[in-house]
């Protein structure tokens, strides 16, 4: 016969404490001009009403991911397979590493096209 499960009890020194959202600004500080920081961001606008600078949003999260700067795999193959004493045959083998650990760990590659 199996027991039911019980409540832990909580210690009355080591009780929850509720945070609120918005801290809270001692009358104080108020009373010398400081306000709270307006949660939404507005475009900032110039002397004639014209919009100078708009806020950028947030970019759309996705899974984790690495950008390699070539523009495939094939590149990177060929550039490692040069001199020794070539700054670009290190770079090839740098990124072919950079590449097959990110495949291990599971992240997404991406690669930027670079020169």
């Amino acid at each position: 016969m199996a027991l039911p499960e019980q409540q832990p009890e909580i210690p009355p020194d080591q009780q929850v404490i509720e945070v609120p959202d918005q801290p809270e600004i001692p009358a104080a500080v108020e009373a010398a001009g400081v306000h709270s920081a307006q949660p939404t961001m507005q475009p900032v606008q110039g002397d004639d009403n014209q919009p100078i600078a708009q806020p950028v949003p947030a970019p759309a999260p996705s899974g984790p991911s690495i950008k390699i700067p070539a523009t495939g795999e094939q590149q990177l193959e060929a550039l490692s397979k040069g001199s020794i004493n070539d700054s670009k045959t290190w770079f090839g083998v740098y990124w072919l590493y950079k590449i097959r650990k990110a495949v291990k760990d599971g992240l997404q590659v991406i690669f930027g096209g670079g020169k």
